[in-house]
């Protein structure tokens, strides 16, 4: 039998399952997922799963099936080294992004993850703008972001690149490694503790894939070279999976995403923007959006030097971005709402009618 606790089966989730613990159920944590099929970790060891019909049935938003890194409900056939899924447990936190398009919603990348670590390599992959996105990204879903810099082997200026980010991102843990030379890779163990959950995330090319392999001390994961024309990278990791790692702490590495959505607007509340929101209390105007009002201390603090022009830039086009979304997600469940009373009206004038049997 397998001690599902070194998965992170905390008192968090123990609580979340009690009421489930009397019936044949047992819980485990979703490994990998590919569609509706499953890898799942039991105290059977790694066996395959799959969603019950009625699940299928019930459930509207893919954001609520399961994800890697779910804690899940599941009834064992052993013998078969399978498992039925019936629930999925409460998240305490999670990744996701938004998705607009013909039908807006968020897409949930991984779950109950402690630590987002948002990984960037010392070349041109380089985005102060992305980091900022990946840190709202992980505070919208409860995780703690760390910012990864790989690939220090490629560059004299090491300290350039991270003076750029402490002038911009404050608080945030920063550690700075080469997969080449194993420079920072035991600070990053020793960072990686016992039965807590990392999720890897960035560009394809910075170097994910490689880092697990190095965390693992052996080859789990497949690796490309990045093109030396752009200094891009291929998508060599095309699923989200689930590592144990040999100090006991969890990994998932995710497929590497350049453009994507925030899933959410709370700018304001971020510390990310903290001098911006202290600045805006100041304002003249109450409603200030601070492009064009006169009394306008966010401006006034560009002018002093105390906010960075790019970064208000930022700012405007981040909030612009939510707040669209959001938008889309309003009118998206006002639709559903309007379709649903329709249908609803449909059936309470067949019931009046006494066709209501005849259907």
């Amino acid at each position: 039998m397998v001690d599902i606790k070194q998965y992170g089966f905390d008192p968090f989730f123990e609580k979340e399952f009690e009421s489930f613990r009397n019936s044949e159920f047992e819980p485990g944590r979703v490994i990998t997922e590919n569609k509706e099929r499953y890898i799942i970790a039991s105290k059977y060891g790694e066996i395959s799963g799959e969603v019950t019909g009625k699940f299928l049935y019930d459930t509207a938003s893919s954001s609520s099936f399961p994800k890697t890194g779910d804690w899940v409900v599941i009834s064992c056939f052993q013998q078969e080294n399978k498992c039925i899924i019936h629930n999925v447990l409460k998240r305490r936190s999670h990744f996701s992004r938004g998705i607009a398009g013909s039908k807006p919603g968020i897409q949930v990348i991984a779950a109950n993850i402690d630590y987002l670590l948002i990984v960037q390599s010392f070349n041109s992959d380089f985005s102060i703008n992305r980091l900022e996105r990946y840190i709202l990204m992980a505070e919208e879903g409860n995780c703690k972001p760390v910012i990864i810099m790989n690939k220090s082997d490629l560059t004299n200026e090491e300290k350039n690149y991270s003076d750029k980010i402490k002038s911009r991102i404050k608080g945030i843990p920063f550690i700075s490694i080469s997969c080449e030379t194993m420079k920072g890779i035991d600070d990053l163990s020793n960072f990686i503790t016992k039965e807590k959950t990392y999720a890897l995330v960035g560009s394809s090319g910075v170097g994910k894939s490689t880092i697990i392999n190095k965390l693992m001390n052996h080859k789990v994961q497949k690796t490309a070279e990045v093109r030396l024309s752009d200094e891009k990278g291929k998508h060599t990791t095309t699923k989200r999976e689930l590592f144990l790692l040999p100090n006991g702490g969890l990994v998932i590495d995710s497929p590497g995403m350049r453009e994507f959505s925030l899933s959410k607007n709370e700018i304001d509340s971020t510390d990310l923007f903290s001098e911006i929101t202290e600045f805006s209390v100041n304002c003249k105007f109450k409603d200030c959006t601070h492009s064009h009002e006169n009394g306008c201390a966010v401006k006034q603090a560009v002018i002093d030097g105390i906010i960075k022009e790019e970064q208000l830039a930022h700012y405007f086009k981040l909030k612009k971005e939510t707040d669209y979304l959001e938008s889309l997600l309003d009118k998206n469940a006002y639709l559903e709402k309007k379709r649903k009373e329709k249908m609803f009206g449909k059936v309470v004038k067949l019931y009046h009618k006494g066709n209501w049997k005849n259907r």
